[in-house]
C-alpha cells in the first residue's frame, strides 16, 4: 500500500488497526512526520514504557532496542516482535551495540 500523506496514513491505521499494511502506516508517518512529532511520540512512549531501556542507540541517536527487551515488555514472543518489525521497511538493522552507561 502506497501512502500520499500523512493523514492518509493515519486515516489508515484509525480505520484497519489489524491491517498487515499498518505497520507500513506507521513506518510512513515515522519517516515523513512534521518537526516536533517524533519528540512527542518518544515522550509518549516513555510515558507509557518507563522502565523500556534501550539496548544501544544508532547514528543519528535513535534508541535501539532488542526484539528480546521488547519481546518481555509487550508479552510477546521474540518471533511475534521479530515478525511485525520485518513488515517495515528499515526497522530491522543489524546489531551494532553502542553501550549504555
Amino acid at each position: 500500500m502506497k501512502f500520499h500523506s500523512v493523514q492518509h496514513a493515519a486515516d489508515f491505521i484509525l480505520q484497519n488497526r489489524d491491517h498487515p499494511d499498518s505497520a507500513k502506516a506507521w513506518d510512513y508517518i515515522w519517516q515523513n512526520a512534521p518537526p516536533g512529532f517524533k519528540e512527542q511520540i518518544q515522550e509518549g512512549f516513555k510515558r507509557f514504557f518507563p522502565d523500556l531501556m534501550p539496548d544501544y542507540y544508532d547514528e543519528q541517536h535513535g534508541p535501539c532496542f532488542s526484539a528480546e527487551r521488547l519481546a518481555e515488555a509487550f508479552g510477546m514472543s521474540r518471533e511475534e516482535v521479530v515478525s511485525i518489525a520485518s513488515e517495515v521497511d528499515g526497522i530491522v538493522k543489524p546489531q551494532d551495540p553502542k553501550p549504555i552507561n
